[in-house]
Parts: C-alpha cells; sequence; structure tokens
C-alpha cells in the first residue's frame, strides 16, 4: 500500500471520528444549547488562527538569508535547476530559497500553501552533503510543498483540539441538561438517569477520542515525512542519496576531521528550524565514524541504527514522534531503490540485528521490563498502597496498637512515605555517578542505553550552537568532536532558569571547547543530559546543573512530608 493511500485512509478514520462524535453530541446530547458549529468554530479558529501568524513567526525568528532565483542559479545551479523542473512538473510556484548560516546539516519549508512556499537549508547540507546528497534533500522538501502538506497538517492537527473543546464543554456544563429523549420522559427520575449517564458516556468518548486523535494526526505526520521521502527518490531516480544524506543528517556523521583553521565557527552564525525532523530530534542525531580509507565503519553505524529497529525503547519513542525513526526511513528508501530503479541499497543494515544481539542478547524485553518498572516505580508503588488501603477498608481489617498504623487515615499517610523512598532509588539508577572519559563515537556504538539507564560519562568537544539554533532562549547545545556531534540536554528542571542560561549563556559557549559531565542517554534519539560543562580555555570555568540534587531534594521532600503525616495521625490523633 503506498504513502499517499496510508495517509488518505488514516485522514479518512481520523474524520470519521469527528462525524461519529459530531452524531452523538448532536442527537442525544444538548449541553449549554449551543448549536454544534459552534463548538467548530471555537476548535478550528484557533487552529486557523495559528495556521495564519505561524510563518510569520518562523520568518521572524530564525535568521535566513533568502536568496535570489539569479543568486540560487549562480551559487548552486544543481539546485536551482532541480527546484525548477519540479515546480513546473508539479504546477506549483517555484518557494522562496534561503540558507541558514550554521553548520548543523538541517532543511525545512514553510508557509500557507503549496504556492507561497518558502525552503530552507542551512551551511550543514551545503557542507556536509555531495551534490547528489543535496538534491535529494531538497526534493524531500519540495515533496512536502507539492503535497500541501501545510494545510493538510492543519486540518489532521485541529481534529484532536476539537475533540478536547467537546470533552471540556461536556464536563463543565449545566448538571440540569437532558437529552431530547430523556425530556420526553419529563418527570421521570428514570429520564434523569438517562441524561446523567449519556453526559458521562460523552466526556469520557471525547477525551478518548481526543487520544486517539492525537496518535493518529502523530502517524499522519510520520506517513507524510514517508511520502516525502518516496517523493524525493522519484524525481531525483536515486532514493539511495536520500538515505546516505540521513546517514549524515541523522546520525551525524562527519566523513572527514576537522581541520584546525575552520574548526572555529563564527559564534553569531548557529541558527537552527523546524526541520528535517521535529523539534525533539535536535536531540535526533547519532553519531558513528569512518575507516582509514575516510569511508562509512559498518560496524558502528549498524550499532547506531540497530538501537532504531530493535530497542523497544525506540518503538515507544517513535510512537510519540512526528517523525519515523531515520533506520526505518533508510529501510524504506533502499526498498525503493531496488524496487524502482534496480539499485542496490548504499547503505548496509544486514548487520543490525547481530549487533544488537551482541550486546543485547536474543531479546532486550528483560532489559526493557526491568528499566520500565523504574520508571514506574515511585507511581506504582504509591497507587498500590492506596488500591491496598482501600481494600483493607472494604474488607474491614482492623488496625491494632501492635501495627505501625492506629487507623486508615495513618496506613494512607503511609503511601507517601513509599513514594518517597522509591523516588530516591529511582533517581539513583538514572544519575548513576560513576563517570568515566568517552569519545562521542564509544557513546554511539552502545546499544545498552535508554532514557532510564544511562552511560554517565565525561566527552568532549567544542560547541557549534544552540539546541534550536535561532531561538534566543534556548539553553541546549550541540557539541562537535573529530567525526561527531552530540546534543548536550541542559535542562535545570525549572523553566525559568532554563530560560536565564539560554538568553545570557549560550552565545558566551559558541566556538569553545569543552569538557562535559553527564549522563548519556536515547530516547529514541542520542544525547547527554548535563551535570556540569567546563570550559578547555585555561580558565577552567564551569557551568554546573543541579537537576539530580533537585530532583533528590524533592524526594527527601515527599518523603519528609509522608513521615510527618504518618506520625501525625498514628500518635498525635
Amino acid at each position: 500500500m503506498g504513502f499517499k493511500l496510508r495517509s488518505t485512509l488514516t485522514i479518512g478514520l481520523l474524520y470519521g471520528l469527528v462525524f461519529v462524535l459530531f452524531l452523538l453530541v448532536d442527537v442525544l446530547y444538548e449541553g449549554y444549547d449551543i448549536p454544534i458549529y459552534f463548538i467548530a468554530v471555537i476548535s478550528l479558529g484557533g487552529v486557523f488562527l495559528q495556521y495564519l501568524i505561524s510563518p510569520l513567526i518562523i520568518g521572524w525568528i530564525y535568521r535566513i538569508h533568502w536568496i535570489s532565483p539569479q543568486q540560487l542559479q549562480g551559487q548552486y545551479p544543481h539546485l536551482s535547476a532541480l527546484i525548477e523542473n519540479v515546480s513546473r512538473k508539479h504546477n506549483v510556484s517555484v518557494p522562496k530559497f534561503g540558507i541558514i548560516h550554521e553548520g548543523t546539516p538541517n532543511a525545512f519549508t514553510f508557509g500557507w500553501t503549496k504556492n507561497s512556499a518558502k525552503l530552507v537549508i542551512t551551511d550543514g547540507i551545503l557542507n556536509l552533503l555531495d551534490e547528489n546528497e543535496q538534491r535529494a534533500v531538497v526534493a524531500h522538501e519540495l515533496g512536502h510543498i507539492v503535497h500541501n502538506d501545510f494545510v493538510v497538517m492543519t486540518f489532521v492537527s485541529a481534529i484532536p483540539i476539537l475533540f478536547y473543546t467537546i470533552f471540556r464543554m461536556a464536563t463543565y456544563a449545566p448538571r440540569g441538561t437532558v437529552t431530547r429523549s430523556s425530556r420526553s420522559r419529563s418527570g421521570s427520575s428514570r429520564g434523569g438517569d438517562y441524561a446523567a449517564y449519556l453526559r458521562l458516556f460523552v466526556v469520557v468518548g471525547s477525551y478518548l477520542m481526543y487520544i486517539i486523535g492525537s496518535f493518529l494526526t502523530l502517524l499522519i505526520s510520520r506517513i507524510r515525512e514517508y511520502y516525502a521521502d518516496e517523493f524525493s527518490g522519484k524525481e531525483t531516480e536515486d532514493p539511495n542519496s536520500l538515505a546516505t544524506a540521513l546517514v549524515k543528517i541523522a546520525y551525524g556523521i562527519l566523513q572527514a576531521p576537522t581541520s584546525a583553521e575552520n574548526r572555529k565557527p563564527d559564534r553569531t552564525q548557529y541558527v537552527r528550524a523546524l526541520g528535517i525532523f521535529d523539534r525533539k530530534s535536535a536531540k535526533q542525531m547519532a553519531f558513528t565514524s569512518t575507516n582509514s580509507k575516510n569511508e562509512i565503519d559498518p560496524n558502528i553505524f549498524a550499532k547506531a541504527a540497530a538501537w532504531d529497529l530493535y530497542q523497544p525503547w525506540a518503538k515507544i519513542g517513535e510512537f510519540f514522534s512526528t517523525h519515523p525513526l531515520p533506520a526505518k526511513r533508510i529501510k524504506e528508501l533502499s526498498y525503493q531503490s531496488f524496487r524502482d530503479f534496480k539499485k542496490p541499497p548504499k547503505v548496509d543494515l544486514s548487520s543490525c540485528k547481530q549487533e544488537f544481539e551482541k550486546q543485547m542478547g536474543k531479546s532486550a524485553i528483560d532489559e526493557f521490563l526491568g528499566e520500565i518498572i523504574i520508571y514506574f516505580l515511585p507511581r506504582f508503588t504509591f497507587f498500590s498502597w492506596i488500591f491496598l488501603g482501600v481494600v483493607f477498608l472494604l474488607t474491614g481489617v482492623e488496625f491494632t496498637s501492635t501495627l505501625p498504623f492506629t487507623n486508615y487515615i495513618s496506613f494512607f499517610s503511609f503511601s507517601i512515605v513509599v513514594a518517597g523512598v522509591f523516588l530516591l532509588i529511582q533517581n539513583a539508577f538514572k544519575y548513576n555517578s560513576q563517570f568515566a572519559e568517552h569519545d562521542l563515537l564509544d557513546l554511539i556504538g552502545t546499544i545498552k542505553v535508554s532514557p532510564i539507564r544511562p552511560v554517565p560519562t565525561i566527552s568532549r568537544g567544542y560547541v557549534i550552537g544552540r539546541g534550536i539554533p535561532g531561538l534566543f532562549y534556548s539553553e541546549d547545545m550541540v557539541i562537535r568532536g573529530e567525526n561527531a556531534i552530540m546534543y548536550i540536554d541542559y535542562d535545570f528542571g525549572f523553566k525559568l532558569i532554563n530560560t536565564l542560561f539560554g538568553i545570557f549563556k549560550i552565545d558566551g559557549l559558541i566556538g569553545q571547547d569543552v569538557e562535559v559531565t553527564g549522563w548519556y542517554r536515547r530516547g529514541p534519539s542520542p544525547y547527554i543530559q548535563v551535570s556540569q560543562i567546563r570550559l578547555l580555555d585555561g580558565s577552567e570555568k564551569i557551568y554546573r546543573n543541579y537537576k539530580r540534587t533537585i530532583l533528590n531534594i524533592g524526594a527527601f521532600i515527599v518523603l519528609a512530608f509522608g513521615v510527618g503525616m504518618w506520625y501525625l495521625t498514628t500518635f498525635l490523633i
């Protein structure tokens, strides 16, 4: 089944849910006695306003150097010819072309319709990709334009908002509202019961549809990415070039060591935008190495891709993402290359399973289940304790003075103590402090890593820009090593502190050699969560991050509060 058909069917399913919910609300539930179309106006109005202003905001936030068609033809004739030919072939206006002077390879499009589109690439695309790969990436973005994805995704994303609006209106509707059916039973208590049950059904149903609609929207977004990949392969007649481009863009491969004379970038030019990956994929860079012949080392790449293909955490991460995992996109492009053009794939994924099994065994399910338990341990134990107390209450268990609980209130209070203890256990697991030095390539070769199981690391590189360059308050960074790039997550735990760090500190760090101490994770994309950043310019200045300490303090506060409540309800009441 083609990606166009998959997208159409999924969108049809999404709008089918809208029809069912509207029919339910219109026929059975009158809520505020507001016409059903008014609910749609409220929901869609906000989405439409966002649609109108988003291109203006993007153009304002990101420092884009716009290039005239004449300049494009003179400087990059291979891209100019592609854009002109595709636009003419598919009867769309030639998009405005811009460049962001930033070393991270990325490309994106934005606009209102396919005839008012703007296409932007970064210096990284021009510097790290060959001409065929550049054409493939630009063709992918042209695919979004030709497919009118600006409009498609606007209408798609409006549906979950519509469901949520109905949920809120149903939740806060006056208690006395009834259905047409129940009004026919005026004076009947059964009519009131019927209305109450129906009200509950609408509330629960609309919220479930909101959740389902949100995940369907993400699924549609991922399908549209595959669809744009397929478009690129057809227009360039070379899907392999997009596959190798994705290896470099998504896995950060640098095929030549950074030269001393150009390794220090202009710190004023680091701008990142809404790229070939979604916002979370600012972290979506895995990193691999090259061999002595300056070629991709297939073993290292296989390890990076194996995490995407076989690690259960990767599947969960993709489920919540707007973009497919890079390895899956490469796999589809390789298949397209052989199916449509009888060309063998350039990116070999055949050894991924073997590399995965070397580190994880036949299955990672046991590791995954253990990490899931750690992840949910505080909440699981807290609610399990509450459930146990409810069971005791219903079965009439009596507490005596020989037990640490003298009443049900003291028993329930102790659940907070339990939660505090297991928060400390979780933090100890997630923030192991046995730091060791690693090259960035060593980290990416580690498959046995997840959002919960980190690799405590000390790694070095120089800061090439913000995690989301162009966003002046972005607190995260990207560092570049000998032949690798890594996303650095400086989440302090408080938005205000993050913002202040981004505004006042990041510009001074760009271009600096640094040593990052922290925890390497994948979730599903790789990143280092910061413990501290040390400058290597001789000043030895250190920027510390206290998130682990803050989390431990929070756990101790919960524990102390629980102990106090338990003592109060056991001995003083």
